[in-house]
């Protein structure tokens, strides 16, 4: 029950009961059921729900990531497990999750491989109405965006998924060969 109908419930109530002196308890415990129910749809909309924990930058091997996709309620994009990559993990508290993968030999500041993720209500709906982009069919029904204006990022989603995905790196043709190669995923 919304304020609005709360507020007319109260009105319907109080001109009744200025016509009828008759049943008046019953009316105003109406008026007062009716309040209270407008009070409790008030207080549930505008509670918040609780922030995620903001983490890392951490590096974790493929197991750790693992363990920790299983821990947390959101689903956790990523191109799947490479031999030798280790992961660097960043959650904000926003909920948005990055992970980078570490190649043996690369330094931490050089550009690599990220996989982020992003609450986005109807994350697919919006993907599928950009226009002007090239768009990509991915596995699970998935959609990618290339922006050829800015071709070194690529969004994607999934239907019914209240995300987005990105991936980013080092160089447009990378980042296209990993859209395409099916590994796009939760991690699991």
């Amino acid at each position: 029950m919304t304020a609005t109908r709360a507020l007319n419930h109260w009105k319907r109530a109080t001109t009744q009961m200025q016509q009828s002196r008759a049943g008046g308890g019953v009316i105003a415990a109406l008026v007062l059921a009716a309040v209270l129910a407008a009070w409790a749809v008030i207080v549930t909309r505008a509670s918040p729900e609780p922030k995620p924990a903001a983490i890392g930058p951490i590096t974790l091997s493929a197991d750790s990531l693992r363990a920790f996709a299983e821990s947390v309620r959101q689903p956790i994009y990523w191109a799947g497990a490479r031999p030798g990559d280790r992961y660097e993990l960043t959650r904000t508290s926003t909920g948005n999750v990055f992970v980078r993968y570490l190649s043996p030999g690369s330094g931490g500041g050089s550009a690599q491989l990220t996989v982020a993720t992003y609450p986005y209500v109807e994350g697919f709906r919006a993907l599928e109405s950009v226009s002007n982009v090239q768009q990509v069919t991915l596995e699970r029904g998935g959609v990618a965006i290339v922006d050829p204006r800015n071709p070194a990022s690529v969004y994607f989603a999934f239907p019914g998924a209240n995300y987005q995905g990105q991936v980013f790196g080092p160089s447009p043709d990378e980042l296209l060969r990993v859209v395409r190669s099916g590994d796009l995923s939760e991690v699991r």
